[in-house]
């Protein structure tokens, strides 16, 4: 499967989960550096759902449903990480800056669920 496919299966995936807010892909398979078993780098951007003080606690709370929902989009292990900006998440901040791509954005959805 290549990139483009395994994108928009992770952009279809992340339209069906309302709190996300974006998502990436990241480190080798988007640098094209990647070998027949590497794993698919995902961060998200998640909204705070109600009652929680911050993302963070949300993710905490919400981590282990979102890799279970989106484990299986692609054949090959996906490495779900949460992505809070510079400062909450330095080692994201950075690999995203070193080479990823959007593959969605909320605020860019026209639909929550795609037709295909």
């Amino acid at each position: 499967m290549n990139i483009e496919t395994m994108a928009a299966a992770v952009a279809k995936w992340a339209s069906s989960e309302p709190l996300i807010r974006k998502a990436y892909l990241f480190g080798s398979r988007v640098r094209g550096a990647h070998k027949p078993d590497s794993d698919l780098d995902v961060a998200v951007e998640i909204f705070t759902l109600q009652g929680d003080s911050s993302p963070f606690t949300t993710w905490t709370c919400e981590a282990q449903r979102l890799k279970a929902s989106i484990a299986g989009v692609v054949p090959v292990i996906i490495d779900l990480d949460w992505y809070g900006g510079e400062v909450e998440t330095p080692r994201i901040h950075q690999a995203l800056e070193q080479s990823s791509v959007v593959v969605y954005n909320v605020e860019n959805s026209t639909s929550t669920i795609p037709t295909n």
